[in-house]
């Protein structure tokens, strides 16, 4: 029988070299999708289906990006002082169940109370965004992968 021993030299660079370019594909994906959040939010108030009696409904529409739990970018939306409260505490409520706690997460909802029942009603409140985003981010994944080919090349 026969000794085999293996050295791995390097193993320290080859560790750091990993390490950057995760680091610098997560810095790439931070912007794109960033980018993405706030398309989806613009997507969302161009593409009401609704009248926009009081404009807090459309002016709730709010969207963040996270990154392993943590917020990376958040922007809540702006609406009549006596009802911003209430669009802030259904923003973070909404966002304590559905952040990931590992890799990204982009969430947009509507923050008014009423948003879920003008949508029952068939008025498009997100019902679009939703759409927008899966074919948005599903270019993205793509391109991404394109991307890391050539960059192995």
């Amino acid at each position: 029988m026969s000794l085999v021993q293996l050295r791995i030299n390097g193993l320290a660079a080859l560790q750091q070299r990993l390490k950057q370019a995760r680091d610098e594909l997560i810095d790439e994906l931070t912007d794109i999708l960033k980018k993405l959040g706030e398309d989806a939010a613009t997507h969302a108030k161009l593409h009401k289906g609704y009248k926009d009696r009081t404009a807090n409904l459309k002016n709730s529409i709010s969207y963040a990006l996270y990154f392993d739990g943590e917020p990376i970018v958040k922007a809540v939306g702006k609406v009549q002082a006596d009802a911003q409260q209430s669009v802030n505490e259904r923003f973070e409520a909404y966002a304590s169940e559905h952040v990931q706690p590992k890799g990204f997460t982009i969430i947009v909802v509507a923050g008014m109370s009423y948003a879920q029942h003008v949508e029952h009603k068939g008025y498009n409140v997100l019902y679009l965004t939703r759409d927008f985003l899966q074919n948005e981010l599903r270019q993205i994944v793509l391109e991404t992968i394109e991307d890391l080919k050539t960059r192995d090349a």
